[in-house]
């Protein structure tokens, strides 16, 4: 884990939190998310609560490996952060047992590491082979 501690411009307060070193899709989400919180006062309490959320919100999002969608995904991924914010902020928290989210924070980045670790394997293989015409649309059933 990596303590790290920011202070707001606005209000001068330090927010200190842990971000876990495993893998995981959202890393640059998790950072902005955990920037968002401290500058606009949140506690430790709503940086994690910020943190939780939006993976519970954008945790189904699957790198394709189409490069401009890319972009569309950091976007979406990007504004599933500020509503997760906002959320905390007031209060509002995705609970244990809501899709990927476990009974920690820590516990949450951990399991949607594991779904991009171990999880994606194969639906990585399936995307390939859409892509490269392994696999045609009209061969898929419906």
């Amino acid at each position: 884990r990596n303590p790290c501690a920011i202070s707001s411009p606005t209000t001068g307060r330090i927010c200190a939190f842990t971000i876990n070193n495993s893998f995981t899709p959202f890393r640059r989400i998790q950072n902005i998310c955990v920037f968002c919180s401290p500058l606009c006062g949140g506690n430790l309490e709503q940086i994690q609560n910020t943190v939780v959320n939006t993976i519970a919100d954008a945790g189904g999002i699957v790198c394709d490996g189409a490069k401009p969608s890319c972009a569309a995904k950091i976007a979406t991924s990007l504004q599933a952060a500020i509503l997760s914010h906002k959320m905390a902020m007031r209060g509002l928290v995705f609970g244990s047992g809501e899709g990927l989210v476990m009974d920690c924070p820590e516990d949450t980045i951990k399991a949607v590491g594991y779904v991009g670790r171990a999880g994606m394997k194969q639906t990585d293989v399936e995307i390939l082979n859409l892509m490269i015409g392994k696999i045609k649309i009209e061969d898929i059933e419906k």
